[in-house]
């Protein structure tokens, strides 16, 4: 991570800003974003939906392996694996 990235993440990956990407997530998805509950706001904003058993997580900006962490969580899941399965029905990763 270079400088000028890290400057940018922590100026745009806030949990205000995460919070509104996952509300369009759930909405995206046919979800209802009301009330999520913020778990944790690291590396990741990650919230927990209170109405359906779903967690968003949102990358920061200009992460660049997105597409395969999503191909790795299906094969696990293909395999059994456990692990955390994708909400199906919507193609991840998500772009808002």
């Amino acid at each position: 991570m270079t400088a000028d990235r890290t400057d940018t993440v922590e100026h745009v990956h806030t949990p205000d800003r995460t919070r509104t990407i996952a509300e369009a997530a759930a909405r995206m998805a046919g979800l209802d974003p009301a009330g999520a509950v913020l778990i944790r706001h690291q590396t990741n904003g990650v919230y927990r939906l209170v109405t359906a058993p779903v967690v968003i997580k949102v990358a920061p900006p200009g992460e660049q392996n997105l597409a395969e962490v999503v191909n790795l969580v299906s094969w696990l899941h293909d395999h059994a694996v456990p692990s955390v399965a994708l909400w199906d029905g919507v193609s991840q990763p998500l772009e808002i």
